[in-house]
């Protein structure tokens, strides 16, 4: 009887043995409850973890246990299936989304921060009296966006649209600045010419109401960073418009229309690299109206920057 004891021992502990044989498993101890498990049928398939990424794993596993009941015993199995861009590897949750809700759509906020300038005949003007301080014309924007996943689940493409409020901030070269005459005809003159002193500042700001649409697509290079792009247009609407001078300390404001289109419209671009994210836009109609008493140069605007 004890020989028989001996013999049944032995021959579980072969078994267990042989059904182990080439399998690997890691326990990962999170304090004291949380226990992360990974298993692999061999050694071969440990090498392919260099190229999970744990954090969303774990951002997937947090998002899944949100919608349980309860704190007990919460256990998940997924497997990972590859996808290829670009011929890199891709690993990604697709048997999860049974505990997980996917988001088709979701909001966020845009800051554009950048330069801005404009064309005449295709050129940036030089030595006349409407010419811009490159690095001195500074752009600002903020706006609220709302984004729409097009497809299925894990699509590249997507279509967001939101509302924003955005700043032109165009600095002339030297002593130039804009006014209107004894006839209320606007014109662009010399400040020492007029007044015998030299400004420090001299700029037109203009400030819009403006409605972006783009399309999106994204895909990926190297690791989990991603390239995106998009193209797409926007309108907009002029909230007010005011020109400032500033001899020596005193800076002088005059709110104005200055003969400016109400309205802007044109295309807008934007590329991005894992967190680097440019744009440029571009106004297809003119910054000024021409109107009978007053000839207004042909001006189109334009931006480029970096987006936050």
């Amino acid at each position: 009887m004890k020989n028989c004891v001996v013999f049944v021992i032995f021959c579980l502990i072969f078994w267990s043995n042989f059904l182990t044989l080439g399998q690997d498993t890691i326990s990962i101890e999170i304090g004291e409850k949380a226990k992360i498990w990974m298993y692999a049928p061999d050694r071969e398939s440990f090498k392919k973890l260099g190229q999970i990424n744990i954090n969303r794993i774990v951002r997937d596993i947090i998002r899944a246990s949100d919608t349980l009941k309860g704190d007990k015993n919460i256990s998940f199995e997924f497997e990972y299936k590859p996808q290829v861009w670009w011929g890199v590897e891709e690993y990604s949750t697709d048997t999860l989304p049974s505990k997980t809700t996917y988001r088709r759509s979701s909001s966020f906020w845009n800051i554009d921060i950048g330069l801005n300038n404009y064309l005449e005949n295709g050129k940036t003007p030089v030595g006349s009296g409407y010419a811009l301080s490159n690095l001195g014309s500074r752009y600002f924007a903020i706006g609220m966006f709302q984004r729409l996943r097009l497809g299925k689940k894990h699509s590249p493409f997507s279509v967001q649209a939101g509302l924003e409020v955005s700043w032109y901030n165009f600095m002339f070269e030297r002593s130039n600045y804009i006014t209107y005459n004894d006839n209320r005809q606007v014109e662009f003159r010399d400040y020492i010419s007029d007044f015998g002193q030299s400004l420090s500042r001299n700029k037109l700001t203009i400030p819009y109401l403006n409605i972006p649409i783009m399309v999106n697509m994204r895909l990926y290079g190297i690791g989990n960073k991603a390239l995106t792009f998009g193209i797409g247009g926007y309108v907009g609407y002029r909230l007010n418009s005011y020109a400032m001078v500033q001899p020596e300390r005193k800076r002088l404001r005059t709110f104005d229309s200055f003969n400016l289109n109400t309205w802007r419209y044109g295309l807008e671009t934007q590329l991005g690299y894992g967190g680097i994210l440019l744009f440029a836009r571009y106004d297809l109609n003119s910054l000024f109206i021409n109107k009978a008493d007053s000839f207004m140069p042909q001006l189109n605007a334009f931006t480029f920057g970096i987006r936050l």
